[in-house]
């Protein structure tokens, strides 16, 4: 069992709590599309001894999250709160909601954001993650890619750009359920991770010239990788990668259900095998206020 936080209530976890095996820092409620109220979801994950980060969806992702008014609201909402306040965007939101949340401010009166990994557009369409996310889940039988055919290569550069962009623009501070799809492994396109969900895509060269690229673009601006319990990723092996390379990591449940808040075990358990040091995972005292 993890040791219980000693947060009172209405007290803010940020600065004093400096455990990072005991912080959830990726969830939703019904400011986005989480199914719990903000109260709700911080009890659930107290009662498993988990300090809670809300990171509702925002500008491009979220109607209710766009204006700097609405952003203001709800920092002020949950600044009152035990809880840890944050905000989850898309990486490669280029959205006009998000240049004025960028000119004014707003975006770094959250304790932190992540940016998460949700399309990258290619020549042939739109690259979207929640397939290959939720069919990890466990939500569909089988894992159908959203453009059956694409040049990797367009993908990559195209990923790569955008991430460079967000890092270099927005104060992110997690890169949220980062994921090499199946489709993308090997120039074959052929993998037997698009057919069992337990099994992780085995990168060519190619490949792991971009997953070394993201990794370097994490180190040079300060940026956890996340270990998402609900799509159980990153894979096992680019976290051993980013591990070598001296990466920071986080730890989310990625929770949109009262039941899920404060799962943070895939991420313990991947820290444990691997040995990665308490030192490497993110803590409350890692932020800037």
């Amino acid at each position: 069992m993890p040791p219980t936080p000693r947060i009172l209530s209405g007290e803010r976890p940020l600065s004093t709590h400096s455990d990072g095996l005991t912080i959830d820092w990726h969830s939703h409620s019904f400011f986005s599309d989480g199914r719990a109220t903000h109260e709700a979801m911080i009890a659930e994950a107290s009662r498993h001894g988990v300090v809670l980060g809300l990171s509702d969806h925002i500008l491009m992702d979220n109607r209710r999250l766009r204006s700097v008014e609405e952003l203001t609201g709800y920092i002020t909402a949950l600044s009152a709160l035990p809880v840890i306040v944050g905000a989850e965007v898309s990486v490669g939101d280029v959205s006009d909601e998000a240049q004025i949340a960028l000119a004014s401010g707003v975006l770094g009166e959250f304790d932190y954001l992540i940016a998460s990994l949700h399309q990258v557009d290619v020549p042939e369409g739109r690259v979207t993650a929640a397939a290959y996310l939720n069919w990890r889940f466990g939500m569909y039988p089988r894992y159908a890619p959203t453009v059956v055919e694409y040049d990797r290569r367009d993908y990559f550069d195209e990923w790569v750009r955008m991430l460079a962009t967000t890092l270099e623009t927005m104060p992110v501070r997690i890169l949220g359920h980062f994921a090499l799809f199946p489709e993308q492994a090997d120039a074959t396109g052929v993998s037997p991770a698009a057919i069992d969900p337990t099994c992780d895509p085995e990168p060519d060269s190619l490949a792991r010239e971009w997953l070394d690229a993201t990794i370097d673009l994490c180190l040079r601006h300060d940026v956890a990788i996340e270990l998402n319990s609900k799509s159980r990723v990153p894979h096992r092996q680019f976290i051993e990668r980013a591990a070598e390379r001296g990466a920071r990591f986080s730890l989310g449940s990625d929770a949109h259900h009262l039941e899920r808040a404060g799962d943070i075990g895939f991420g313990r358990a991947i820290l444990h095998e691997l040995g990665i040091g308490t030192d490497r995972v993110l803590r409350g005292t890692d932020l800037k206020r």
